[in-house]
């Protein structure tokens, strides 16, 4: 699993400060709008992916973030399936290890429309030769979104503690 973490330690020393003065506020300001902020700097995040480098098949991997609004604010998450598969594609994989066979060929089949099983069980072993030698570059997604949302967020504590300060007068 990848996950990045924005702490109080990351923000500014007064907007630090305020958040420790008002912690109720500061939390209600990252339940209103920091997952909702969060999954619009990942989708920007995967637009920026040079389009000879993006996973392609199903497109599931991009359309898995979601974000949704609750009562008590708004949480975001992935329901990539399988999650090893966001992980290659975060990461990216190390030469030495090539793809399993069989996911592969349904792959082949699926992508290039090959019926014959051998055909695509060949194709399959040369794509994860292929891997095996070179392995594969992370798109590093979350990674580059991470600045975003991490500023993002400070933006709408303060916000929220300026409107908490104005509150309370």
């Amino acid at each position: 699993m990848v996950e990045y973490s924005t702490n109080l330690k990351d923000l500014s020393k007064d907007l630090r400060r305020l958040a420790e003065r008002d912690q109720e506020a500061a939390i209600r300001a990252a339940r209103r709008t920091a997952f909702l902020d969060a999954h619009r700097c990942v989708q920007w995040s995967l637009r920026q992916i040079d389009k000879t480098q993006r996973p392609f098949d199903t497109g599931d991997y991009a359309r898995a973030w979601a974000a949704e609004k609750t009562p008590e604010g708004a949480i975001f998450y992935s329901t990539a399936s399988p999650a090893v598969k966001a992980g290659v594609i975060e990461l990216g994989r190390r030469p030495g290890t090539g793809i399993p066979l069989d996911p592969l060929a349904r792959w082949v089949k699926r992508r290039l429309g090959i019926h014959d099983e051998s055909k695509a069980r060949s194709i399959a072993f040369l794509i994860s030769r292929k891997a095996k030698a070179r392995g594969r570059r992370g798109l590093f997604i979350l990674k580059r979104a991470h600045p975003k949302i991490a500023a993002a967020f400070a933006e709408n504590l303060r916000r929220e503690l300026h409107r908490a300060s104005l509150e309370g007068r």
